[in-house]
């Protein structure tokens, strides 16, 4: 009616009248559809007061959805088809991630040494940690074994002893601080022959030597306290005791280095009952009882050391009748004996196959340079 162009206004009055028919028929027909559908009783109903009523708000609500499918059944079928091509390869692509990633998994649990390595050095199978945790444990075992020795040289030399070492596998004898190497070291041997200084707490150094082959105490004053402190010498096959302060219960830590060979108790107060402790030296092949309290019964427990090859029995009273027991030692070579002995003592079953001494004297044959006089 107010068109710019006076050909788009409308003519008569009687246009603008049927246009407004056909809206209102338009709208009531989607009134009446609304109360069937109960779509009225969701509308909140306005008072008349400054307001539409219920009909004029629903109808507008109406009108908007209805524009609204107007404009989506109008859309470009091209645009339409973009969408849906679009969809597919969005579930395409979705499904082939899936699948790719099962692929990985399986692949990782069939190869998984692999898989481990790819993902860096610090991913580690149970068998490499193991592995590394017994070279990180041997590396340990061989700094303390190291450290163990260098601590037990020092105290040696501190105390004027001597040592022999074994450097990148050659002998080396030390005398002094100065001549001792900075790289690493095994001893082998130690010697603290006549020596006043010498205390049981000193011999707690040795207890981790496991290289210790000769162990020399002669004329100290080692207890039997001073031998507990030698708990684990794995390796030791010489030790001299000779004119220690060392008595029955110290033999009983003697008794487990099962792997000596030569031992010298010799002026020691040791007797019959500490040699009972001796009995499992099963590789014993030299041992000095001299002047020892020994008798004919302390014999009974040497029978069990078959491998004995030197004894000395000197300044003993061990008579006629101990002897005997001896005679299953096939392997013994050299007895020393007492200058002295009571009155029918018969030594033709031993000079028929070894060497015997009265004291330092052979009484048949030659002494052989073989076996270690210790005493």
């Amino acid at each position: 009616m107010v068109a710019k162009n006076p050909d788009e206004r409308y003519q008569s009055m009687s246009e603008p009248i049927v246009d407004l028919d056909s809206y209102r028929d338009k709208n009531q027909l989607r009134v009446e559809k609304g109360w069937q559908h109960g779509l009225l009783d969701r509308v909140p109903k306005k008072s008349n007061q400054g307001g539409s009523d219920s009909t004029e708000i629903f109808s507008t609500v109406l009108q908007e959805k209805t524009d609204r499918e107007s404009h989506s059944d109008n859309l470009d079928p091209s645009v339409e088809r973009t969408a849906s091509k679009t969809n597919t390869r969005i579930r395409l692509y979705r499904g082939c991630l899936i699948l790719v990633g099962f692929a990985v998994l399986w692949w990782s649990f069939s190869n998984r040494e692999v898989f481990l390595g790819l993902l860096g050095p610090s991913i580690q199978t149970p068998q490499e940690v193991a592995e590394k945790t017994s070279t990180t444990t041997a590396s340990q075992e061989t700094g303390v074994i190291e450290d163990a020795s260098r601590a037990a040289a020092l105290r040696v030399l501190e105390l004027g002893g001597s040592i022999e070492i074994i450097v990148q596998g050659q002998p080396q004898i030390i005398q002094n601080l100065a001549n001792l190497p900075d790289r690493d070291f095994q001893i082998r041997e130690i010697i603290l022959h006549e020596n006043e200084v010498v205390r049981d707490e000193d011999l707690k150094f040795f207890s981790a030597l496991q290289y210790l082959e000769f162990l020399d105490l002669y004329d100290t004053d080692v207890t039997d306290i001073g031998l507990e402190n030698l708990k684990h010498l794995p390796a030791l096959l010489k030790m001299d005791l000779f004119q220690t302060l060392v008595s029955d219960p110290g033999l009983e830590q003697v008794g487990r280095f099962t792997t000596l060979q030569s031992l010298s108790l010799q002026n020691t107060a040791v007797s019959n009952v500490g040699l009972k402790h001796l009995a499992r030296l099963s590789n014993l092949n030299s041992l000095n009882l001299g002047n020892i309290e020994l008798d004919d019964s302390g014999l009974v427990h040497l029978k069990s050391l078959t491998g004995l090859q030197w004894l000395q029995l000197s300044f003993t009273n061990v008579t006629d009748t101990g002897m005997r027991e001896l005679q299953g030692l096939e392997s013994l070579r050299e007895l020393y004996v007492n200058r002295h002995f009571p009155d029918g003592l018969s030594l033709e079953p031993f000079q028929a196959r070894i060497t015997v001494h009265v004291n330092s004297t052979p009484l048949q044959g030659q002494t052989s340079d073989d076996f270690p006089d210790i005493s």
